[in-house]
This record gives structure tokens, C-alpha cells and sequence, in this order.
């Protein structure tokens, strides 16, 4: 980019003002003291010394053109701008144009500058400049430094839209992705809230037969129960009976050896002596005559005494203790 800036030394101007000769002395002096030091480079004592002019002299358009161009010099481009507008309200045209060109310069520098820390402002600042070329582009001198400085603008500030086009569109898929990842998130938690209650209704669903069972098995158990206390009833009432018919057997017996019945199904008393107190025979109150009793005796003994069990009585023998004699 070009950027040329016009040096104005318009110290033979003031000579013409109608300002007192001292006071016009002095203000053109301070004016070209500063124009040497811009020329070579010295933008810091050339901008004090036109800062001293104004000081004197607060409407000289020409200091206050010459020191927002000193000022843009040393990069301090808010300052410039400040000065360079007022250059703007000079009568003279030549000094108008070089204010706009130079103004265009510093919007440009300036929002440049702005690029990183708000991109916005930066646009704005770009536009201004160009604004600025415009003015001088529209004069009927051509003026082959601000067009090229335009141009050169121009395109710079079509990479800042675009920029921050990008910038917005980042923003907006951004903001979708958030949206959808905040829409899959509810519906995740609306899934699993969902699949909790589901997995909630069935365990006590499966839950719920168990308790019927242990219900029924509760039942089944109290009307097991007075069944169970009736066997052990029993089971403590058999040992008692068992008892009973070791007790009525004697050893050696069996249920045969009870008095056998006769075949008129009465019951064998014992013998009774013929000679009775009423003087009725035997026969006549069916008792048997001793010859039935002992026929029937030595029956049961052939047939019904058990068998194999023999009783030794102990004899004396070399295990016999000796006793005493003495």
C-alpha cells in the first residue's frame, strides 16, 4: 500500500495573514523549525514545535494539519485523526484534499490495528478510510496515490467481512451443535428414566409372585401343623402302648401262649374240685375234667412252647471257688 503523506511547509503563508508582524513572526518561525525536523525524520520535536504554534495560534488550520501528520508519523493514529479533521476547516482546498488523503491513512492504520481485539471496530475504521479516498477520488484532479490506497483498503476489508462471516457462521453450527447435544442429552436421560421404570414396574412384578408363595406356603404350613402334632401325639402314644403289651407278655411268651379257647369259643378255666358247694357237676357248668386239662396242656406243649430255648443250671467244677476248711 501506498501510503504517501503530504508535507506541507506552509510557513510563506502565514506572511500574508493580516496578524500582527511579531505575532506572525513567531508562529511561522515555530512552523518551519517543525517542517526541518519532519523532513528528517525527527517527528517528536517537529510535533512539539507545532503543538507551540497552535498554542499561539488555535485557528491555524495549516499547525493543526501539520501536526496530525507528525502524529501519524510516530504511530499514535487516535491523536492524528483529532488533528487531521480539524485540518479539514481550513479555507484552503489544496489543504482539505491532503487532510482527507492523510485521513485515510490513519483510519486505515488504525483499524488494522484493531483486527484482533474487536473485528467490528476494525471494519468500521477500514470503512472510514475509504470514505475519506472517496472525497478525494471524487475531486477533479486525479489522484493516482488514493486510488491505489482505496483499492488496496477495499480488499482488506472484504477479508475482515469475510472473517467475520466465518466467525458468525462458526458461532451459529456452534450454537446448533449445543442444541442437538442438549436435545440427545434430554433424550438420553428421558431414555434411561424411562428404562428405570420400566426395570422398577417388572422387579415388582417378579417380585410379586414370590409373595403369593410365601402366602401360600404359610398356609400350607398352618394346615400342616395340627397334622404334624397329631403324629407326634402318636408317635409319643406308641411307645406307651408298646410298653403296655411288654408289660401284659411275660418272657418267653408270645400272643399264642394266652389261654387258648375251646371251640365253643369260651374261655379254659382251671380245674375246678368235683364236689362244688352247689352240688352241680363239672360238666354241667362247662368245666373241663382234669383228664381235658391235662390232654390239652400236653397239646399246647408239643405245639406252642417255643422251641430252642434251653436253661442250663451252672455245675460244679474247677471254677467253683474253694472254701476254707481250716
Amino acid at each position: 500500500m501506498k501510503q504517501p503523506v503530504y508535507n506541507t511547509i506552509l510557513t510563506g503563508l502565514l506572511m500574508f495573514t493580516m496578524l500582527p508582524a511579531a505575532h506572525a513572526s513567531s508562529v511561522a518561525g515555530q512552523v518551519k523549525q517543525g517542517n526541518e525536523f519532519y523532513n528528517k525524520g525527527q517527528y517528536e520535536q517537529a510535533a512539539d514545535l507545532y503543538q507551540k504554534a497552535l498554542k499561539k495560534d488555535p485557528q491555524s488550520s495549516v499547525a493543526e494539519y501539520n501536526l496530525g501528520t507528525a502524529l501519524y508519523k510516530k504511530g499514535d493514529y487516535a491523536a492524528s485523526i483529532d488533528h487531521l479533521q480539524k485540518g479539514l476547516l481550513s479555507d484552503d482546498q489544496k489543504i482539505q484534499d491532503k487532510a482527507q488523503f492523510n485521513l485515510g491513512n490513519a483510519y486505515y492504520k488504525f483499524g488494522a490495528g484493531k483486527e484482533q481485539l474487536n473485528l467490528q471496530d476494525a471494519i468500521n475504521d477500514l470503512e472510514k478510510s475509504m470514505t475519506h479516498y472517496e472525497k478525494v477520488l471524487g475531486r477533479p484532479q486525479k489522484d493516482s496515490d488514493a486510488q491505489s490506497n482505496y483499492e488496496f483498503v477495499k480488499k482488506a476489508l472484504e477479508r475482515l467481512k469475510q472473517k467475520q462471516q466465518e466467525q458468525k457462521d462458526q458461532k451459529q453450527d456452534q450454537k446448533q451443535q449445543n442444541q442437538q447435544d442438549e436435545q440427545k442429552q434430554q433424550n438420553k436421560d428421558s431414555k434411561d428414566s424411562k428404562d428405570n421404570k420400566d426395570s422398577s414396574g417388572q422387579d415388582k412384578k417378579d417380585q410379586k409372585p414370590s409373595k403369593d408363595s410365601q402366602k401360600d406356603n404359610q398356609k400350607d404350613n398352618k394346615d400342616q401343623e395340627p397334622n404334624g402334632q397329631n403324629n407326634k401325639d402318636q408317635d409319643q402314644q406308641k411307645p406307651d402302648n408298646k410298653d403296655s403289651e411288654n408289660q401284659n407278655q411275660k418272657p418267653g411268651e408270645d400272643k399264642k401262649d394266652q389261654q387258648p379257647k375251646s371251640s365253643g369259643g369260651q374261655e379254659n378255666n382251671p380245674p375246678q374240685p368235683s364236689g362244688s358247694a352247689d352240688g352241680a357237676s363239672s360238666k354241667d357248668q362247662g368245666m373241663m375234667t382234669p383228664q381235658e386239662a391235662q390232654m390239652m396242656l400236653d397239646d399246647y406243649q408239643r405245639n406252642d412252647e417255643p422251641k430252642g430255648m434251653l436253661y442250663f443250671m451252672p455245675k460244679e467244677g474247677k471254677d467253683k471257688p474253694i472254701q476254707k476248711d481250716w
